[in-house]
């Protein structure tokens, strides 16, 4: 088990090799279950493949009692109704994104910050980490929600239209940005941050309205910017959370425990797998790219990078004490330092 891996995700995957084997627990008597997941996400990406197997494997270890139906690509709602879904218990289960509800998950949202997480891994096993806190269990507690495993994203790069190969490159340059937080980082090296969707990025580049796509590997493979940008800058701007896997909590509470232990040892799994085969499909997607005609491009300046943005776990700490969550937000950094210096 990884490193990386921390709280009671840890001891559950730990405990994995001695636990009951799949073929133990199909001797046990599992309730006969018939559950919906709301998915914002397409079924193709490795991100969702893993929350179908964890459903997968929930389902052979049961004996074939437990059914979880995945409804992909929003069939069940907007991104932007997930959590209200799954809140309300119109459906148990779903994926959402932490970022579009900052005023109701403005803690968990710091697993999504820039420039902070150096891979996967690492941003794993914060998010997990966090779970355990007090602060994390109230707003969990607060939106009627039980975490059950988090999915990532590689580590984010930048599709260009010219090469980048210093700070003083990004001088006046525009760059795609998203949330609170991407702009600021964009402002420190004197470049303007072009807020923008997802889906928008493709024509932004093309357009001229954008000098450079931020994104990660896999997302950038899926939406061709390889077709519209000529370079790959190799700066790291580290790993963020994709989706938490969350359970309505009046709808976890009413389950035997035998249940409870049987989805935490499938999330234990999701979590392995996803450290690995995130990294591993952003590569395979960057080997696609290059041999496409990308050109690599090594940045020459890091530290010079690192030491002119700002330290963004600072500046969200700062933010919610402002809100009133300064404590909240402290105790969370405090798990997180510790995590990341591991």
């Amino acid at each position: 088990m990884t490193k990386h891996l921390s709280g009671s995700f840890r001891i559950a995957a730990s405990a994995l090799a001695i636990m009951c084997s799949t073929a133990a627990h199909a001797q046990e008597e599992f309730p006969r279950m018939n559950l919906k997941f709301a998915m914002p996400l397409a079924e193709t990406v490795v991100q969702s493949q893993n929350v179908k197997q964890w459903a997968e494997d929930i389902a052979e270890a049961s004996g074939g009692n437990i059914q979880i139906q995945i409804f992909w690509s929003g069939s069940l709602g907007a991104a932007t109704e997930m959590l209200d879904l799954v809140s309300s218990g119109a459906v148990e289960m779903g994926s959402l994104s932490p970022a579009y509800f900052p005023s109701q998950m403005p803690l968990t949202g710091v697993t999504q910050l820039p420039n902070v997480y150096p891979d996967p891994a690492a941003v794993s096993a914060v998010a997990h980490a966090i779970g355990e806190t007090e602060a994390l269990k109230a707003e969990n507690a607060k939106n009627n929600l039980v975490p059950l495993f988090w999915t990532t994203l590689p580590n984010y790069h930048i599709y260009c239209d010219s090469a980048i190969e210093t700070v003083a490159d990004f001088n006046g340059t525009k760059q795609r940005a998203y949330g609170e937080y991407v702009p600021r980082m964009w402002e420190a090296v004197g470049a303007v941050g072009v807020v923008t969707t997802s889906t928008e990025q493709y024509e932004g580049l093309q357009r001229g309205l954008m000098d450079c796509i931020y994104g990660p590997a896999d997302f950038a493979l899926s939406y061709h910017f390889d077709e519209v940008a000529d370079y790959y800058i190799d700066l790291n701007f580290g790993a963020i959370t994709q989706l938490p896997v969350y359970v309505n909590a009046s709808v976890w509470e009413s389950w035997p425990e035998n249940v409870k232990t049987l989805f935490q040892e499938a999330s234990a799994r999701a979590i392995e797998r996803d450290i690995t085969e995130v990294p591993a499909k952003a590569e395979e997607a960057l080997a696609t790219m290059t041999s496409n005609g990308l050109q690599q491009v090594a940045f020459k300046e890091e530290e010079a990078f690192r030491a002119a943005v700002p330290n963004f776990l600072d500046v969200w700490v700062d933010e919610l004490s402002k809100r009133g969550l300064g404590a909240e937000a402290e105790e969370v950094r405090a798990t997180i330092d510790a995590e990341l210096s591991r």
